[in-house]
């Protein structure tokens, strides 16, 4: 096996702002391994219609997108294994934009690849295989390394792709056996029968990518792949609808998510300035540019995916706004209805609301849980704040604006919020003594009653 040093000579040209470059991980790893096969620098240059390592899909090469996705996948160290046993210093300059890898990234040759195999089960793949990032985390939990069982996927067409999650034992053997590609391999051990396929389901997407036309197809389905990770309602049928569309043009941009984002404090003040004008035509305009915020609030989402910029001070930040546009929407109804019915009218449903808003914000949010319904998974209530806290009531208030009693809305949200906050906080302060934990309990007891009856 080659030192530390030889190893660090070799991958000393790789260090940039974006991508941190360790050292490979130590002979016999326990933890999982990703090996990607990469072209050799200055190796022939693909076709006037093939694509390269260096061409991207929504300005991510694909080999940095090999990376991420094995990074997303659960891989802490990502190989990149080539005949020179090093990557090409003009792939990780800094002017690449930043995205959120953790994984320890080094680069070996073949020779070198066989000795750092891992003891239990590890992945190789072509660098020019584009999946989603689950679909790999999925097929890595399918294999049983003591059983010995390698598994690979097949694409829409049935053909099988450059992958493989294969017992560390198999991955010696292939890069002792010095194998140009990870595809050319996985056919020949599915004619032996060696190797287990598995075909995704229609709502994931792996393929390898050979020409230049199927570059649009792939940005394509994985656009489409981001919706299926919308849970609520309105985000899963209407917004994202509308969103994917405008994310296909976002993607193509320099624009980072967290800056697609901040485009809604200006959408947050005018839809204020809409609504307190108190006039009918200023309700709908500001009800439809406040639906259009849940719309761009998607796109932030999908570029963040799209781009493996994904951070924790992004989701943060999207937080922050989504409830500056809500707290702007209500305060300029509220201005609204100080001008249409007085403000005494307006203040009291404003004092009930706005604290029982924020109440309600401080239950679920604070001290920082696991989404949404982390802090109530596994009760009664979960369900409840999943379907509750969202952005749909946004079409509620469009629909009050366009019978022209945008008004009304308050009313309803006030009275709601104050229930919805006094049962969450009871659910906090007394776990086991809410009608929800009550109802929770007899729920576990009706099996153990039907039991003892029969």
């Amino acid at each position: 096996m080659a030192s530390v040093s030889q190893m660090e000579t070799s991958t000393a040209g790789l260090s940039s702002s974006c991508v941190t470059v360790a050292q490979p991980p130590s002979r016999g790893a326990l933890a999982p391994v990703a090996f990607i096969l990469i072209p050799a620098a200055g190796g022939t240059a693909p076709g006037p219609d093939g694509v390269g390592p260096e061409d991207s899909l929504f300005r991510v090469a694909l080999w940095r997108r090999a990376v991420l996705t094995c990074d997303r996948g659960g891989y802490p160290h990502v190989i990149l294994v080539s005949p020179r046993g090093a990557a090409p210093r003009a792939w990780l300059h800094p002017g690449n934009p930043p995205d959120s890898r953790r994984a320890a990234l080094s680069a070996v040759s073949a020779t070198e690849a066989a000795l750092l195999a891992p003891q239990t089960q590890g992945l190789i793949m072509d660098w020019n295989v584009v999946l989603q990032p689950g679909l790999l985390e999925r097929l890595r939990h399918e294999v049983d390394s003591d059983a010995g069982e390698g598994f690979t996927l097949l694409d829409a067409q049935g053909e099988p792709v450059g992958l493989a999650v294969l017992p560390g034992a198999w991955i010696r053997e292939f890069f002792l056996g010095r194998h140009a590609s990870v595809q050319g391999w996985v056919r020949q051990e599915l004619e032996r029968g060696s190797l287990r396929a598995i075909r995704p389901g229609s709502k994931d997407f792996c393929r390898m990518l050979h020409h230049r036309c199927q570059v649009r197809e792939a940005e394509r389905r994985l656009l489409q792949g981001t919706r299926a990770r919308q849970r609520h309602f309105m985000d899963r049928h209407v917004n994202s609808v509308i969103s994917t569309r405008i994310s296909w043009y976002l993607a193509r941009t320099s624009l980072t998510p967290n800056q697609v984002t901040l485009f809604g404090l200006p959408m947050a003040i005018a839809c204020f300035v809409l609504f307190a004008r108190g006039e009918t035509w200023a309700s709908i305009v500001g009800s439809l540019m406040l639906v259009f915020t849940a719309v761009w609030d998607c796109c932030d989402g999908e570029l963040a995916r799209l781009k493996f910029q994904e951070s924790q001070i992004g989701e943060t930040l999207d937080l922050a706004v989504d409830n500056a546009i809500n707290l702007a929407a209500f305060l300029g109804l509220a201005w609204g209805l100080a001008r249409d019915a007085g403000i005494a009218r307006a203040a009291s449903v404003t004092a009930i609301l706005l604290p029982s808003g924020f109440l309600i914000f401080l239950a679920i949010y604070f001290p920082r849980s696991s989404g949404k319904s982390g802090r109530f998974c596994g009760t009664v209530l979960e369900p409840v704040v999943h379907h509750l806290v969202n952005r749909d009531f946004l079409y509620l208030i469009l629909a009050f604006s366009l019978v022209q009693k945008p008004y009304v809305f308050l009313y309803v949200a006030a009275a709601g919020s104050a229930v919805f906050a006094l049962v969450l906080w009871c659910a906090r302060l007394w776990p086991g003594r809410t009608p929800s934990a009550l109802f929770q309990r007899m729920r576990e007891k009706a099996p153990r009653i039907q039991e003892n009856r029969g």
